[in-house]
């Protein structure tokens, strides 16, 4: 109890050698941050409370049980990067290992990917995606399998095209069925993925 209120110091270490840097330089000790608002947002999501990443009274308090009843998160940690140039990429790194690199599509110019790092908040097996074009045109995608959003309407998912590792979304991050199908099980709610140059 005294803990809870009055907490001692401690000392934050990575727990892995081979930290991406992408993720590295996400950390800031005593500071807010992504890996920090990720972190709690699959804890929300594991206990059932509402995902809005803020370590309110119900998370403190779900978070103290567990403390005491020694129960930790067994799935592991997983991360996404994503490099926007050509050839375009995703690489998913889990538990100190890259698990899987594959080609990648991102947005087009005229709708682009955001750069940044997003925790995934939507995690769903198949969907339908609709929205506008650039041209002012509309689509409706039924079938859309293992989607993560991420960002707003961006999404890691599957996509059928002749080829990857170019511009050829309207923001989302688009993979070959089997790589998609491989890196949605290491996405669940909470999960960092982060779109860079």
């Amino acid at each position: 109890m005294r803990a809870a209120i009055n907490p001692p110091n401690g000392r934050f270490s990575w727990r892995y050698p081979n930290i991406p840097p992408e993720l590295r330089a996400l950390w800031t000790a005593g500071q807010p941050n992504q890996v920090t608002r990720g972190a709690v947002m699959l804890f929300e999501h594991d206990h059932a409370l509402a995902v809005d990443g803020l370590p309110g009274k119900r998370v403190w308090h779900a978070l103290l049980a567990d403390a005491i009843a020694a129960r930790r998160n067994t799935s592991g940690y997983s991360y996404v990067y994503v490099h926007s140039s050509i050839p375009q990429s995703l690489t998913l790194w889990h538990d100190g290992q890259t698990i899987l690199t594959s080609p990648g599509n991102t947005g087009v110019p005229a709708a682009p990917t955001q750069l940044g790092t997003f925790p995934v908040f939507e995690h769903i097996p198949v969907g339908t995606m609709s929205g506008t074009n650039p041209d002012g045109s509309h689509y409706h995608d039924p079938g859309i399998r293992y989607i993560s959003y991420f960002n707003g309407g961006d999404a890691i998912h599957a996509f059928n095209r002749s080829s990857f590792g170019t511009p050829q979304s309207l923001g989302c991050v688009e993979l070959p069925l089997a790589a998609a199908a491989k890196v949605w099980p290491y996405t669940p709610i909470g999960t960092l993925v982060t779109i860079e140059n």
